[in-house]
């Protein structure tokens, strides 16, 4: 049996756009996002190059914060590698959720 190894963590919540009434009442959620578990020791960094991350792809960003901190499976925790992959995996979902919230004037 493989041992598996814990991790003390944070997580790392972006939250990019609100979630409709709809939304809401589907899915029981105030907003469309990302939950990255990360290393307690890692959480400032990563929360930083997060938000640079976001402001070069000018990607909506309405909140980011550090939760409380939580024990999981090293294979859960996410890297600077992994978040930056997930980011440029849904960058066309992130930019048409953008352009879909913006004001008609």
């Amino acid at each position: 049996m493989k041992n598996i190894k814990n991790v003390k963590c944070v997580t790392l919540s972006v939250d990019c756009m609100s979630a409709s009434k709809e939304e809401q009442a589907l899915y029981g959620i105030n907003s469309w996002g990302f939950d990255f578990f990360v290393r307690m020791e890692d959480a400032q960094e990563l929360m930083l190059h997060t938000v640079k991350r976001f402001a070069e792809f000018r990607l909506p960003q309405l909140s980011i914060k550090l939760g409380l901190p939580i024990t999981v499976s090293e294979s859960n925790v996410w890297t600077k590698e992994a978040i930056d992959a997930c980011i440029n995996n849904n960058l066309g979902f992130l930019k048409e959720a953008q352009e879909s919230t913006k004001p008609i004037l």
